[in-house]
């Protein structure tokens, strides 16, 4: 379907190869630019990608099973996408909603969900204790890591640790996949374009492998003006150029 002339809408579907059962938080994306996102719940996605863009390699990765890629060379309208098991990828589960990684975890949310720059600093997350935080880990093993450690030492905050028995290799759990969800509405207050936004998040999931993330809410803003001439013309001025930069 064309949504202009220099647009076209790519939809599809992403199901396991064996049962085609869908795949939830898949990550979908043109290589080698910024288009992506992630599958919803039903394992369905949808790109807006530039004509332009084309020809393009279209990647489909996800922890669990092994990245599948096709070239583009015109638009299509749905695809189906069937992903087979990995059997080399170990994963494992782990709620830390706990006080160990509370603190990193949140963070983190924020950092991913806000952005880094001065804007996002002074954002102001209110009912953080709304939000639930799950990892997953994917099994490492560092080789020659006697060597490593003797020069640099070895990081305090590994998860589950393991030397093998000749002491030249660790293995550990490395961070593959955070998720964040919602056990109400959060509030952030945004005060360099004066907007008080409602999120109910359903889902948000940062890939540590891929630095991509994505979510699944709804979002509400709610202007508010400072008083006083001069914060509501800054208002204005912000309000327009993140629209423009949006």
């Amino acid at each position: 379907m064309l949504v202009g002339i220099a647009q076209t809408t790519l939809t599809g579907t992403v199901l396991t190869a064996t049962d085609r059962q869908p795949v939830a938080f898949a990550s979908v994306y043109l290589d080698g630019t910024t288009t992506g996102g992630y599958t919803d719940d039903a394992g369905n996605f949808t790109l807006e990608i530039d004509r332009a863009q084309l020809p393009a390699t279209l990647v489909v990765s996800h922890l669990n099973y092994a990245t599948w890629s096709q070239e583009l060379t015109e638009p299509t309208e749905s695809l189906d996408i069937l992903l087979a098991a990995n059997p080399d990828r170990e994963l494992t589960a782990v709620q830390v909603s706990g006080r160990d990684r509370r603190a990193e975890n949140l963070a983190q949310f924020r950092e991913r969900f806000l952005g880094t720059d001065e804007n996002a600093r002074r954002a102001e997350l209110r009912q953080p204790e709304r939000l639930y935080f799950e990892r997953e880990y994917e099994r490492q093993t560092i080789k020659n890591a006697d060597k490593i450690a003797a020069r640099h030492g070895v990081n305090p905050d590994l998860v589950n640790p393991e030397w093998s028995a000749d002491g030249t290799r660790l293995s550990f759990d490395a961070d593959a996949l955070l998720r964040v969800r919602g056990r109400g509405p959060i509030q952030i207050d945004l005060p360099h374009t004066g907007y008080l936004l409602t999120v109910s998040l359903r889902e948000f999931a940062f890939n540590y492998r891929t630095f991509q993330s994505g979510y699944l809410g709804s979002f509400y803003f709610q202007p508010y003006e400072a008083p006083g001439e001069r914060p509501r013309k800054r208002h204005a001025r912000n309000r327009e150029r993140a629209y423009h930069n949006s």
